[in-house]
């Protein structure tokens, strides 16, 4: 279960209203944002390596961000509608993205609507997450996190070899010498 208010989301996308999503009203909202959508587009790996140990805006760049918004606010009714008529649901198949110019187009991202929309975004963000309130809020996700995943003694989501847990009284055998030429792919 994603952290955040889900409905909240959904209904700041049905408003056409994602501007306002760094907004203290919807900060419940912006927690679902950013880990059903954020983690996707800045690799789930790097998400999850950071985000126990840093707030929101020091491992998402802004326009990271502003195209996380962009996405859910291009897909968000094909998405609705793969929930609730199915998966398989030929009517969610056919139905075009808010950008693209068909329901076959996969080419919306060049669409001067879109560009617009997400340059409006990356404005936003950038302005937003210079509040104090912001700072709180990225720092309250990190929190939840932190508690949510825990730390395990790991620092910025690196394995550091001293924390392995080692066994101090097996004995470590040495390893046969081994003979083997390095071969040499090219030249065969």
């Amino acid at each position: 279960m994603p952290m955040g208010d889900v409905q909240k989301l959904r209904e700041l996308c049905r408003n056409n209203s994602l501007l306002n999503i760094r907004t203290k009203e919807n900060s419940e909202a912006f927690k679902a944002f950013v880990c059903l959508i954020l983690q996707a587009v800045v690799h789930k790996l790097h998400f999850g390596n950071s985000r126990c140990y840093k707030p929101v805006s020091d491992f998402v760049t802004i326009p990271d961000e502003a195209f996380g918004l962009l996405i859910l606010e291009n897909n968000f009714e094909k998405w609705e509608k793969y929930v609730s008529d199915g998966r398989k649901s030929k009517l969610a198949k056919k139905t075009s993205t808010k950008y693209a110019p068909s329901d076959k187009s996969t080419n919306w991202a060049g669409n001067p609507k879109a560009l617009a929309r997400y340059n409006s975004y990356y404005m936003m963000i950038r302005d937003r997450r210079l509040l104090v309130e912001q700072q709180d809020l990225e720092n309250d996700i990190k929190e939840t996190f932190s508690v949510k995943y825990g730390v395990k003694g790991r620092q910025a989501g690196k394995r550091r070899f001293a924390d392995m847990n080692r066994n101090e009284e097996t004995v470590e055998e040495e390893m046969p010498a081994l003979n083997v030429a390095a071969i040499d792919s090219f030249f065969r």
